[in-house]
């Protein structure tokens, strides 16, 4: 869960949009499927290019992320959903919530719903991170803060840890410094880190095929 503790943010406004494979960088071979819910009807330009740096903090690690975007709405139904087929891929579901609503932790800007198993949601809270934005000046874009929350949230399920460290964009919470680190693309997971997302996500694998299998 990212929690915030300085009035240094993004400036511009946010964003969801179809499947979605980023070029994998050289090596990079095991890949994760995001499905993405625009519940806070977000331009979808600007969600793309935050989808485009979470797969880059991703790249750095080995893993390629690919997005879904889904369709949301009372049209919607389980024949015309296109995500759908896709649930059975133990993919991570991620959701743009337009309020935190009755969130508990108020200074929460996202969340995401760890479990020994392997966590598959995470959710992020617009409206607290507008509030977050209009409190200053960050050294870093809106893109670049909302690729860092999503690969931040990302990173707890896939570590199956709710806690934070000392270093790295699982540090909690972001101070400045990690905030400059975000604008240069510094901002990273640790190797140690890396090598366990990269476990997991072929242990995601390996369930599907299994239940593929039955």
């Amino acid at each position: 869960m990212l929690r915030t503790s300085t009035p240094y943010v993004c400036r511009n406004a946010v964003a969801v949009g179809l499947l979605i494979v980023f070029p994998s960088s050289v090596g990079a071979k095991d890949k994760q499927l995001v499905l993405v819910y625009n519940t806070a009807s977000l331009n979808a330009e600007v969600v793309r290019k935050a989808e485009e740096e979470a797969s880059r903090i991703f790249h750095e690690a080995a893993i390629d992320l690919q997005w879904l975007n889904c369709p949301i709405g009372p049209e919607v139904t389980p024949d015309t959903d296109p995500c759908r087929s896709h649930f059975g891929e133990n993919p991570i579901y991620l959701h743009m919530m337009p309020t935190a609503g009755g969130f508990p932790n108020e200074r929460a800007l996202a969340h995401a719903a760890v479990a020994p198993e392997g966590g598959v949601r995470a959710v992020l809270f617009f409206d607290r991170i507008q509030v977050y934005i209009k409190r200053g000046d960050p050294p870093c874009n809106l893109v670049q803060m909302l690729g860092h929350i999503m690969a931040h949230e990302m990173g707890h399920l896939l570590l199956s840890r709710p806690g934070h460290t000392t270093k790295g964009i699982m540090i909690g919470p972001w101070n400045t410094k990690e905030l400059r680190q975000a604008a240069e693309g510094n901002l990273l997971f640790t190797p140690v880190e890396a090598a366990k997302m990269r476990e997991e996500v072929r242990r995601r694998v390996r369930r599907t095929v299994i239940t593929r299998g039955r």
